[in-house]
């Protein structure tokens, strides 16, 4: 899915099921979307009720090009989650560690 964004606006996807890996590919080299490499970002599982934050994913990150990320995780343990309540899958983007 590609989807052009401005900072701090939100990008929903719709999915049934999710299958692992889940790779984000982020900016574009030369287009005026470049991610710099100290850039941090962390895949998480919120309530999509209240935006609260249940579980950070372990999150792998790589610059396969300059100001191109590839944000990927490949596991996910759902044993906490209740059917009975909405969540969302996202990912979060940071100039650093402290702030994310």
């Amino acid at each position: 899915v590609i989807s052009p964004w401005t900072s701090l606006q939100l990008i929903s996807q719709q999915a049934t099921s999710l299958t692992v890996p889940i790779v984000a590919q982020v900016g574009s080299a030369g287009a005026g979307c470049e991610v710099p490499s100290s850039a941090m970002f962390a895949w998480v599982v919120a309530k999509q009720a209240n935006g609260q934050i249940l579980k950070v994913i372990d999150t792998q990150v790589s610059f396969p090009s300059p100001g191109v990320a590839s944000v990927r995780t490949s596991s996910f343990d759902g044993s906490s989650l209740s059917s009975s309540t909405n969540y969302v899958y996202a990912l979060l983007r940071a100039e650093n560690a402290e702030t994310l």
